[in-house]
């Protein structure tokens, strides 16, 4: 792990500070407020922070170079609803119980970070731009105000999301206040296929004198998908083009959130979290653009970054491992809570603040319960043992995952040469490793009927994620029958 030097008045406030306070961990200082800010489908390398070329984010950069940023964070799931409940509760999907997006109930008996937050004397609120994230999906447990919006719907020329945005500001305002404390989530849904960013945006990054007739609709990925077509570099160039202004769509909206918070005169007092759901495969794997079926790091890599000038460095990034299981425990340690027995995540913050601790060799992520990835500071392992193929989003068409694949991601990034074959002690210590993560996995509590009302459930059906398989098995040579869906 490497970490950039740290300013020296940083160093001598935590010297004092830990001085002052005697070392009690319980007395150590706390952010007052906590925003959480998150976006759905969000590919790192189309961050400036993460190596990004074009201006797609001034906004999440600033918030990088004021705070620390975690250069190889993992998601524990390609999925929507099973990564956000894993930031929610510091569980791995297995142990939730919500391992997809299909509707999975959330148990009822899970105590989710605005359940713990509210707990504390904390108010709270939650508007979020993705239909799957509403209050029928008990995500929402605890807060004081719950909100979803339709991420595609215009109301005179006004998009959903820039009301979300004037909305949870107008929240700020009235809560985040010097005498009280408060809790505040902001999910925005782009850059989420379809990719149709609002048209002053697209033209900021569109190349004007593409005349090819690919779109970034979700019939026109489908097909590509499904056809496995081999695309011309301008067609290609464009799809990207469309996404990055829908990346850069969020991160101005992104802005006028921040700066609201800087107006209000709490920005310093709060613990500003940015993070993914997830990100997306955008043609790296299959010919495929989304991210439901994937099992790889274009999928699974997200951005994590911490801002807090009471007790997160500025300006610094961190090379070692870490997962979005961590985030709530790292949350908590932040704000001055007793972190959660025996939960999956760890505290990431003796990364920053000393040589204490130590990051994870390890991060693991789920695909439903079948597929399991590892990541360590150099590999790449894809451990699938019934051979089954994903089939999410869409169900057609075919998403191949070897029973065995490793990748050196020093040597190959975007994770392209399969070289399983060639390294059979470290398929052993992986295969080893991941056993023994099973083997601490707890069963999910009781769960609850979905309660989403038939508005909800028909935006999602217009967004996609109601496709009725999820995986299937590949057809055994010997067997007469066609392959069954799992």
């Amino acid at each position: 792990m490497t970490r950039t030097p740290l300013n020296p008045h940083l160093w001598l406030g935590l010297l004092l500070g830990l001085l002052l306070c005697g070392c009690g961990e319980e007395e150590r200082p706390s952010a007052r407020h906590l925003l959480i800010i998150s976006v759905d489908t969000l590919r790192v390398d189309r961050l400036g922070c993460y190596g990004g070329r074009l201006k797609t984010s001034p906004a999440i950069d600033r918030l990088a170079k004021e705070g620390t940023r975690f250069e190889s964070a993992f998601s524990t799931s390609s999925s929507t609803l099973p990564a956000v409940t894993t930031l929610m509760t510091g569980k791995y999907p297995s142990e939730h119980g919500v391992i997809a997006n299909r509707f999975f109930p959330i148990p009822d008996a899970e105590d989710f970070l605005a359940e713990r937050l509210t707990g504390s004397g904390f108010a709270s609120a939650a508007f979020v731009a993705n239909q799957l994230l509403s209050p029928g999906s008990k995500i929402g447990q605890g807060f004081d105000v719950h909100q979803a919006y339709d991420p595609y719907n215009v109301n005179n020329g006004v998009h959903a999301e820039e009301t979300m945005t004037a909305d949870a500001a107008r929240w700020l305002r009235e809560h985040f206040e010097a005498d009280s404390r408060a809790f505040l989530w902001v999910h925005y849904m782009q850059p989420h296929a379809p990719y149709i960013p609002p048209r002053d945006t697209a033209g900021r990054f569109v190349d004007p004198s593409y005349r090819g007739d690919i779109d970034g609709g979700r019939d026109t990925l489908n097909e590509i998908f499904i056809e496995k077509r081999e695309l011309e570099d301008a067609d290609l160039a464009h799809i990207l083009d469309l996404y990055d202004a829908s990346v850069r769509y969020v991160d101005d909206q992104i802005d006028r959130l921040l700066t609201e918070l800087r107006v209000s005169g709490e920005l310093d007092n709060t613990l500003v979290v940015f993070v993914a759901d997830h990100g997306e495969d955008l043609y790296d794997h299959n010919k495929y653009f989304y991210h439901a079926n994937s099992v790889y790091r274009s999928s699974l890599q997200v951005p994590l970054i911490f801002r807090w000038p009471g007790g997160v460095p500025g300006g610094q990034t961190v090379s070692g491992l870490a997962s979005s299981v961590d985030l709530r425990s790292t949350t908590l340690r932040l704000l001055g809570l007793e972190r959660d027995p025996g939960g999956d995540g760890q505290d990431l913050s003796p990364a920053w603040s000393s040589d204490l601790g130590a990051l994870r060799e390890l991060a693991f992520a789920q695909f439903e319960e079948d597929i399991v990835t590892v990541f360590s500071d150099r590999w790449t392992y894809i451990d699938n043992p019934n051979e089954i193929t994903p089939r999410h989003v869409p169900v057609e068409g075919e998403y191949p995952v070897e029973r065995c694949e490793l990748y050196d991601r020093s040597a190959d990034r975007d994770e392209q040469r399969n070289v399983c074959g060639d390294n059979a002690p470290i398929v052993s210590r992986m295969e080893e490793s991941i056993a023994s993560w099973r083997s601490k996995l707890r069963e999910p509590g009781e769960q609850v009927s979905d309660l989403r009302t038939r508005s909800e459930l028909e935006q999602l059906r217009r967004l996609g994620y109601t496709g009725k398989a999820s995986t299937r098995k590949k057809r055994d040579p010997d067997s007469e029958n066609d392959e069954g869906e799992k």
